[in-house]
């Protein structure tokens, strides 16, 4: 008898794929019928995998900033949040890509928020759509982008008045002025020429919006030798051209909200904004990267220093511009206010007129209402032809 031919792997495999199993008396499956259904578990399964790695990648970028930061802003801060034992730090966490952390107890400042938006790793989708929007608009930089905020606000005063001024990083000004329409807009971007950034130790990377030259002044120090003090004292301009500068966005103090207040509702008084100052960071990669970003969160507390004693100020005259200009958008909001109200009126007025007419309608017998409504054409015709001979 010959032997029986020897079944190859592909015919195994075929034949395991398409027998049927029974499951019931009346129901019989073979695996291939479930090919769709073992497709999305193997999608599923993929997805949930990315997510992990990704919320993972994003809580170790946070950390590995928080853990070099901490010492410091816990030198700085009599209250810093912590875990449950009471040890290391406490991130606050929205999701995989948003985390935040709060100390506070310091001369000269309310709080801290250290606020983590990170890119959303922790979901493909979202992380392919913007990459799609961002290819589409032929974006410079991504929106979703590892930043970090430093918020500082600043303890509250009889007008809350500090002005605006931002030093930006010029890859990322459009996106900044896009971000904060609003108080950006009261300040002015400064056309600095070479020989004023040499003579402030500025470099071309940065770019100035300033609500006054005080303020400028301020920051920056005066142009020439006597700003030199200045200079040395806060270390702006020594942090900005040491390795740490790379990791800046922006420095930004104001008092002013970043998005114009909303109409709709009720908004309250410029004067109750706190003021702030805010450095946007791009979030360092390594522990040694973070280490070297720290001087930025130094300079942080030598210029709340200089705020709470005034030593960063501006004149009356600068302040009485600041206030100024934010009473005319107070005024000019109120007018906007009043006409809305206005035409809200009017809009109820004519509407109860109209809804009076149409139940006067209702009484008359056909030939009324058209004659009714004749009279009312001719007045509105007489109307018109009076506006038109007015303009004319």
């Amino acid at each position: 008898m010959a032997p029986a031919p020897a079944i190859t792997f592909s015919e195994a495999l075929h034949d395991y794929l398409h027998r049927p199993r029974q499951i019931t008396s009346k129901i019989s499956l073979a695996p291939v019928d479930l090919k769709w259904e073992g497709l999305a578990l193997v999608l599923s399964l993929f997805f949930v995998l990315l997510h992990a790695i990704g919320k993972r990648r994003n809580r170790a970028l946070a950390h590995k900033w928080v853990q070099q930061a901490l010492p410091v802003i816990e030198k700085e801060f009599a209250t810093t949040a912590k875990d449950s034992n009471g040890k290391g730090e406490l991130l606050l966490w929205n999701g995989g890509d948003e985390a935040v952390l709060y100390a506070s107890g310091r001369r000269g400042v309310e709080s801290l928020h250290a606020h983590f938006h990170l890119t959303p790793r922790h979901d493909p989708l979202l992380y392919v759509y913007h990459t799609l929007y961002e290819f589409a608009l032929a974006s410079p930089i991504s929106a979703a982008r590892d930043r970090l905020t430093l918020t500082f606000q600043l303890p509250p005063t009889t007008e809350n008045l500090s002005g605006v001024f931002a030093l930006v990083d010029k890859s990322v000004l459009q996106s900044l002025r896009k971000s904060r329409p609003f108080d950006l807009s009261f300040g002015r971007l400064l056309d600095l020429q070479e020989g004023e950034r040499d003579a402030r130790g500025l470099s071309s990377q940065w770019a100035v919006i300033s609500e006054t030259a005080d303020l400028t002044d301020g920051f920056l120090g005066a142009v020439g030798n006597s700003g030199e003090e200045r200079r040395t004292k806060l270390g702006v301009q020594t942090v900005l051209n040491s390795p740490a500068g790379k990791w800046l966005e922006s420095l930004i103090i104001t008092d002013l909200p970043a998005q114009r207040p909303d109409e709709e509702r009720e908004p309250p008084p410029l004067s109750t904004y706190p003021r702030l100052l805010i450095l946007n960071l791009r979030v360092p990669r390594s522990s040694s990267d973070a280490s070297a970003s720290l001087p930025l969160l130094n300079l942080a507390t030598n210029l709340l220093d200089a705020l709470d004693f005034s030593l960063i100020k501006p004149t009356s005259t600068s302040l009485t511009k600041i206030r100024r200009a934010r009473t005319e958008f107070e005024t000019e909001r109120q007018r906007e206010r009043d006409r809305g109200k206005k035409e809200e009126e009017e809009e109820a007025r004519l509407k109860r007129k109209r809804e009076a007419d149409a139940l006067k309608m209702e009484g008359l017998s056909e030939k009324e209402q058209a004659k009714r409504k004749e009279l009312e054409e001719k007045r509105a015709r007489r109307k018109q032809q009076g506006k038109m001979k007015a303009k004319a």
